[in-house]
């Protein structure tokens, strides 16, 4: 029992840390006003495997990494001209506890 308490923490750390290299490389495409194509849809790929690793890492809906994931997709989609998706994204920021 101790070694898959330890084994699900490891993974947890692994998910964590691949939530973060994915949100950290998405805000460097955010800044970058010169995206091609390919690195839009990598953003918005990006920010949407950062929401999904979030969910599974923090299962509190209302963690500020849930906060900061979905202000992250609204970008996102909002750079890529999904308004749909960037107020549906925005509305879930903006109903978090952390707002």
């Amino acid at each position: 029992m101790h070694e898959a308490r330890r084994h699900d923490r490891r993974s947890q750390s692994c998910v964590r840390e691949l939530a973060m290299d994915f949100h950290d490389r998405a805000w460097s495409l955010i800044e970058d006003d010169r995206r091609s194509p390919d690195e839009l849809l990598e953003l918005v790929d990006l920010a949407h495997a950062s929401r999904l690793l979030w969910r599974i890492a923090e299962p509190c809906s209302d963690s500020v990494e849930h906060l900061r994931a979905h202000q992250l997709v609204a970008i996102a989609a909002a750079r890529a001209g999904d308004t749909h998706s960037a107020f549906a994204a925005a509305r879930l920021a903006a109903g978090s506890e952390w707002t």
